[in-house]
């Protein structure tokens, strides 16, 4: 399952792990206005990252906010 991630906080940055090591999902987007965050994602984790929300939701099947 697509799992896309809103907002890139500290409980966001577990989720990201606990998706990235998991087989069922497949973490494709995280979607954060904070550029310093989208920069931080960028660099912790390899997958699509932006901050238009129609983007966002065409890639997703699920968010976790």
């Amino acid at each position: 399952m697509k799992i896309g991630i809103i907002g890139y906080g500290s409980i966001a940055r577990v989720h990201a792990q606990v998706l990235e090591n998991s087989s069922d999902f497949d973490l494709v987007a995280v979607l954060d206005n904070d550029e310093t965050k989208k920069k931080e994602v960028k660099n912790e984790i390899e997958f699509y990252n932006d901050n238009r929300i129609k983007e966002f939701l065409d890639r997703v099947e699920a968010v976790a906010i």
